[in-house]
């Protein structure tokens, strides 16, 4: 089975052409690396201790804490992603799995940003990002709405007052960027900046990469979704690459989940219980084997040589004894 289009793109990042033909697979390093029944075990033992961690009391509607909501709220979505992940059945809808990365990716950068300000200014970001969020979608709905099913009640307000509204929380984070200087004369940085700022500039990047070509249009991708014989008929399916796109989802899932309990360690207010099976899930991560990749020597039709190999898990095995020491001490 061939990709048609090979002449046209390079292959997709699950499989490559052979000299013979013949369709390789990348993953099964990968898979014997990262043994799901032991992160399915790690993340079930993480549940009974972490209920608490999702668990926000609500005094009144008039005092609510906007930023430990976002924060008990994006730990659950991180969390119950990697259960699902490992609990599915059937691997050929992971193409439908990359795109929640975005999401755990950009709640761990904007969160961890955000926490480097006071008390003060942690809850008067979050109030003011949540109201946008609600004025935007609201005026969004308003004239979906108003254009294509007009005699539907929806929740809404005349566009004029909603411009208005948003034209007020725009001068409330304009009035906190110069009081937390976050650079610039934006109401609010993008998520590469803030990125950088903590110096996540290059996961970002990576993770932004991967999954922005699933969630926007991008005929790479959709040139990828063709296998079959040359000559003779393809055919079109996201399960072609489901491996590859479960592979890529289990790992950096699990890599965000890791570094966001370290970022919010405090906040979270964490279990002593927790930390030896975080520490558990570490070690899985950085055991010896190739990480998932975007461009793959398999895809380029590139054979690595034996000395490329070694050399990569001398230095990861390195990498973990490291890792080793420091928990020691």
């Amino acid at each position: 089975m061939m990709n048609p289009f090979i002449s046209l793109a390079p292959l997709g990042p699950c499989g490559g052409i052979g000299r013979r033909g013949r369709l390789k697979f990348q993953f099964r390093e990968r898979r014997k690396g990262m043994n799901v029944s032991k992160l399915r075990r790690i993340f079930r033992d993480l549940t009974s201790c972490t209920e608490g961690v999702t668990t926000v009391l609500i005094k009144d509607t008039e005092n609510r804490t906007f930023f430990d909501y976002c924060l008990a709220g994006s730990f659950a979505k991180n969390f119950e992603f990697n259960q699902y992940i490992q609990k599915i059945r059937s691997r050929k809808h992971s193409f439908f799995l990359m795109g929640t990365l975005r999401g755990l990716c950009e709640d761990y950068i904007v969160l961890k940003f955000i926490c480097q300000f006071d008390d003060a200014g942690r809850e008067a970001i979050s109030r003011a990002l949540f109201g946008r969020a609600m004025g935007q979608s609201t005026r969004a709905q308003v004239k979906f709405f108003s254009a294509n099913r007009p005699y539907q009640p929806v929740v809404g307000q005349p566009i004029a007052e909603l411009d208005r509204f948003l034209r007020n929380i725009n001068s409330e984070l304009k009035v906190l960027n110069r009081k937390y200087s976050w650079g610039g004369n934006t109401m609010f940085p993008t998520v590469k900046h803030m990125a950088i700022t903590i110096g996540e500039g290059e996961l970002y990047e990576y993770l932004y990469h991967a999954t922005s070509c699933l969630v926007h249009f991008n005929p790479k991708v959709l040139f990828e979704m063709g296998w079959g014989p040359i000559p003779g008929h393809a055919k079109f399916s996201t399960s072609n690459f489901y491996e590859y796109y479960f592979q890529f989802s289990l790992f950096y899932g699990s890599l965000l989940f890791v570094k966001f309990c370290q970022a919010f360690s405090e906040e979270l207010a964490l279990p002593p219980d927790a930390g030896p099976l975080i520490t558990e899930l570490r070690h899985v991560l950085e055991a010896p084997g190739r990480w998932p990749e975007l461009v793959t020597f398999e895809s380029m039709n590139i054979q690595p040589t034996a000395l490329d190999y070694l050399r990569h898990v001398a230095m990861a095995m390195m990498e973990q004894e490291e890792l080793f020491q420091q928990e020691e001490n």
